[in-house]
């Protein structure tokens, strides 16, 4: 809705004035899936109202708490996967070295950090020997497509 739609459906001859239109937009954004002319008709009764005005604000700071915690999750997610792939490298290093146990329990900690496909996938472009847990994966995912 923007401030002519506003104004005339609130029945201003002329546009009202700009701070009107900004605290009626905040309360439009937060009332849902209302009509501009559902939500034009119910809001003249109420505009003004301090009620009306502190739950917009609540609506809006929740708002803003969700927009930086699906940032903070993005950005856990992204840690994730880095820290996964290094473990992956780090158990590659090991393997070469021939410590099979601790290759295994690496590969195992990268499980919990990436999907298991990703962690399969890297094994076999490495040449890295499979488990019996790999094998049961890779069997799997070949049924899967036929």
């Amino acid at each position: 809705m923007n401030i002519q739609e506003y104004s005339k459906l609130m029945g201003y001859e002329q546009p009202c004035a700009d701070e009107e239109f900004l605290a009626a937009l905040e309360v439009y954004m937060a009332a849902g899936e209302m009509t501009k002319e559902e939500f034009c008709r119910h809001y003249a009764a109420i505009r003004g109202n301090a009620i009306v005005a502190e739950l917009t604000a609540t609506v809006n700071r929740q708002r803003e708490e969700i927009s930086r915690l699906d940032v903070a999750a993005e950005n856990a997610q992204e840690l994730k996967q880095e820290v996964g792939e290094q473990i992956m490298e780090i158990a590659n290093f090991v393997e070469l070295r021939g410590l099979n146990d601790s290759c295994d329990d690496l590969f195992e900690l990268a499980v919990c950090l990436l999907p298991e496909k990703t962690v399969l996938q890297f094994k076999l472009e490495k040449n890295i020997r499979l488990n019996s847990r790999n094998r049961e994966l890779l069997l799997q995912l070949l049924k899967e497509q036929d």
